[in-house]
């Protein structure tokens, strides 16, 4: 429907530009053991062994996707929104690195404590 439209208006290009990124994104993203990894690593200690394990584990994978979803949709409508105000510079780009970076040590310290 939506090459249709798109058709319709002459930016056929456009969508062929956009599925294609889409294959390419779609493939790293299957090909890329870390999300399996994490996944298999975390979920099993959510799993009570006496109940329903295939159950369970539908409920928590769906569970996880919904999460998934809000947070890249969070991310995706906060970079829409600075794009829409000038975008990020430099300086700003380094403040963000800076506090991802230390949330990653914050995490990486308290995982290492436990």
């Amino acid at each position: 429907m939506l090459r249709d439209a798109a058709l319709a208006f002459g930016a056929g290009w456009a969508v062929d530009r956009l599925h294609a990124a889409g294959r390419i994104t779609g493939s790293a993203s299957f090909l890329n053991p870390k999300g399996r990894m994490m996944y298999l690593a975390i979920i099993p200690q959510f799993i009570d062994p006496a109940a329903s394990i295939a159950v369970q584990a539908g409920a928590l994978s769906a569970l996880f996707v919904v999460l998934c979803g809000l947070v890249y949709g969070a991310v995706g409508l906060a970079a829409a929104s600075a794009a829409r105000l000038g975008g990020v510079g430099d300086r700003g780009r380094r403040a963000l690195e800076g506090l991802a970076g230390g949330l990653l040590a914050v995490a990486a310290g308290r995982l290492a404590g436990s």
